[in-house]
This record gives structure tokens, sequence and C-alpha cells, in this order.
């Protein structure tokens, strides 16, 4: 009696790294000014603006007050849309410069149509 193998099914080989961040962020830290409106309301209302920030990115809108929900807003901004970067560059642009920050964040999310 022949013995029947079972068949095995071959998967391809893919390149594909669905960790791999392959992208820079659309705008710099320092391009704050380049936008005039958001820069005005960034220094002159940031509160504000990352309450509007929180809410176009999808966060509870409590989220918004303290340096570090800010540093984990940008980690999953620059997670979602696969931005090269580390949670230490994240952190430290939330707590040195919050106002450009939040601007590049803003920035971003309307670049990509979500805000």
């Amino acid at each position: 009696m022949s013995r029947i193998s079972p068949a095995r099914s071959i998967q391809p080989k893919r390149n594909y790294n669905a960790l791999q961040f392959e992208y820079e962020w659309t705008y710099g830290l320092c391009d704050c000014c380049t936008d005039c409106k958001l820069c005005c309301q960034g220094f002159w209302c940031l509160p504000c603006l990352q309450c509007i920030l929180f809410t176009d990115a999808r966060e509870y809108i409590f989220t918004c007050c303290g340096t570090k929900s800010l540093g984990n807003l940008r980690s999953k901004i620059r997670a979602s849309y696969r931005i090269k970067g580390k949670l230490d560059s994240d952190a430290a642009a939330a707590c040195c410069c919050p106002c450009c920050a939040t601007i590049q964040m803003k920035r971003e999310l309307i670049t990509q149509g979500e805000a």
C-alpha cells in the first residue's frame, strides 16, 4: 500500500515588515512658523490647539493635560503613519518644545487628511 503525504502549501517570503518605519515627518520640528495661522494659534493659545489636536487624533479630550500625554500622542501619530523616530525623541520634543511639537503633529494630521 502506498503512503500519501499530506499536502503542503508553500508561502512566498515577504519583504514587508509591519514594524519597519520608513517615512519622515512631513514637516520638521522647527518648521512651525511656516504656517502663520497655526504658529499664532500655538503661540497665543497652546492649550486650545492641543485640545483640537487630541480631538483630531481621536483621543479623549482630557488627556491633553500634561507633557507626558503629548509625547504619547506624538508616538501614536508617528506609529500610525510609520514615521521614523524613537520614544526618546518623542518625549524630548514634547518636553522641550511643546509648541513646536504640537504644531508639527497638527500639520502631519492635516497632510494625512485626518484634520
